[in-house]
């Protein structure tokens, strides 16, 4: 973002923008120690960072899906098994002979699971799928010259002006692992307890930056179900367990003034029982893309003395930083059993809970942002046959703008997951909480035009060997005089005993201004 030379304008740009799908298949087979299946309750899916290669023109992205799969075996009792499937994705991209390639390159993979379900090939044989939706950024360092028909003869003046534009940087953390021990219960220790399924959902909630890095505080939120293996009668229990966090993520060219949008995943879960207790171990990774703020000056017209000087300028555009949010926040829906078409009778033995992508939207208005969209609730029924219920029910999530909401929102990075999930039952009525978080980068767009080529011409003869009189219309400024005959503004000042003007073409700046002499 610096000028190599006074002719040179350099400034970040975007370089790809691409939406990319594809589709995920795999097919399992259980393990001798897993029963049976005989109901598929619940599918879940959850992105792993991908891996990152640049090259050839295209920038590849390879990584892992987590599949996390509930079901009902024959005993009647629940039971889970975790298995993951690879995908890549690649985009071109490239650059014209606008881009500095040697700069550093920022490049990021936003990616999300969507549509995913499975079907029961088997008693052990099972196929999971998911449609992986991702978007590909990437920003470069572009450049634009100035070339001029012919060397002045002197050196020219430069009328400048400057606008405010991102720069934009990404990077991830280094694993972090984080521990607890879990007691399922007073007056009872894990061997009288069994895993039915575990997961673990990060909660970033206080991010600040400093040069070179992003600095995240918050919370790993593992939740374990947990059933009696002695008690087949019981009805499994939800464990929940928060582990603090302080990371940092390391990203060159940041400052302290820079905006961040953080979003983590647990790309790792260990679980064993020793000691009566469950010792828990996760691995989670951050990832951050963070957005600065940059003033761009550049040259608007050029006025060479003793030459005419015709600019041509090019009309160009760039982004402009306007919020990151971090926000977490609870959406608390009440309905009745019969509209949730839940039997009367049925006991809820677990809820899932997740956010469909298609239906992300986010608004700027009146200085305030509003990021709406649909949950998806998949609740586990008990009873004489374990069955499962879809709801499908709207958030709604809206915060300050600050003093940058008159700027209008022209593209957005945005991602909501759920923290937790929770269902209660009074009177035939469901209560539902659902706490969710949204990560989100925001700009708006600044047009500009800056001189791109200048052609140089003598500058007409005076008219009279005497003085030449101005006499300059209203709407005419300092700047436009000079221009017209190829003279200096400071040799104007000083001839008309004039003041400085804040800029040479500023409406005012022959404020009462009447006559010049040349």
């Amino acid at each position: 973002m610096e000028r190599k030379s006074p002719t040179t304008l350099r400034y970040q740009s975007e370089l790809c923008d691409r939406p990319l799908t594809t589709e995920i298949t795999h097919e399992i087979s259980l393990p001798d120690y897993q029963p049976e299946i005989k109901r598929l309750l619940r599918v879940s899916a959850t992105a792993q960072p991908p891996a990152r290669y640049l090259g050839g023109g295209s920038a590849e992205f390879s990584g892992t899906v987590d599949f996390n799969i509930l079901y009902a075996a024959g005993d009647g009792k629940l039971y889970c098994f975790p298995t993951s499937a690879d995908y890549t994705l690649r985009a071109p991209m490239e650059a014209d002979a606008s881009f500095d390639l040697s700069d550093a390159l920022s490049c990021y993979c936003l990616c999300e699971p969507d549509m995913t379900g499975g079907r029961v090939l088997g008693p052990r044989r099972m196929s999971v799928r998911c449609r992986l939706r991702a978007r590909v950024r990437a920003y470069a360092t572009a450049t634009v010259e100035q070339a001029w028909s012919d060397e002045p003869n002197q050196a020219p003046q430069r009328l400048t002006h400057e606008i405010a534009t991102a720069v934009t940087h990404s990077g991830s953390s280094a694993p972090t692992t984080l521990t607890d021990e879990i007691i399922p219960e007073r007056d009872s220790t894990a061997d009288d307890w069994r895993i039915i399924s575990a997961t673990t959902a990060v909660l970033p909630e206080e991010i600040t930056t400093a040069t070179d890095t992003v600095h995240c505080r918050g919370q790993a939120i593992l939740r374990l179900l947990m059933q009696r293996d002695n008690d087949p009668a019981a009805a499994p229990l939800p464990h929940t367990r928060k582990l603090p966090f302080s990371i940092d993520i390391p990203i060159d060219g940041i400052n302290a003034g820079a905006e961040a949008s953080v979003h983590g995943c647990c790309t790792e879960l260990r679980l064993t029982m020793e000691g009566g207790k469950v010792l828990c171990e996760a691995e989670i990774v951050l990832s951050a893309i963070t957005q600065q703020e940059q003033t761009l000056a550049y040259t608007t017209d050029v006025c060479c003395i003793g030459q005419r000087a015709q600019c041509e300028t090019q009309s160009l555009r760039a982004p402009r930083p306007l919020r990151c949010i971090n926000a977490n926040f609870t959406q608390n829906e009440t309905l009745s059993q019969e509209d949730a078409a839940i039997p009367a009778t049925a006991d809820i033995l677990d809820i899932g809970a997740t956010v469909l992508p298609d239906s992300i939207k986010t608004t700027c208005e009146n200085g305030r942002c509003t990021v709406s969209g649909t949950c998806r609730y998949s609740l586990v029924l008990g009873g004489e046959d374990v069955s499962t219920r879809e709801l499908e029910l709207p958030f709604r999530y809206t915060c300050d703008l600050s003093q940058k909401g008159d700027m209008p929102l022209q593209d957005c990075d945005c991602s909501v997951s759920v923290i937790s999930a929770r269902v209660r039952t009074d009177n035939q009525r469901l209560s539902i909480d659902t706490e969710l978080y949204v990560t989100a980068r925001m700009w708006s767009m600044s047009t500009f035009s800056p001189v791109v080529a200048v052609t140089l011409s003598d500058a007409p003869a005076p008219l009279t060997a005497g003085r030449t009189i101005c006499y300059p219309a209203p709407d005419e400024t300092l700047w436009s005089v000079a221009k017209r005959y190829c003279t200096d503004i400071n040799t104007l000042l000083h001839k008309n005993h004039l003041p400085g003007a804040p800029r040479a073409d500023a409406p005012d700046s022959l404020r009462g201004v009447h006559m010049l002499v040349i």
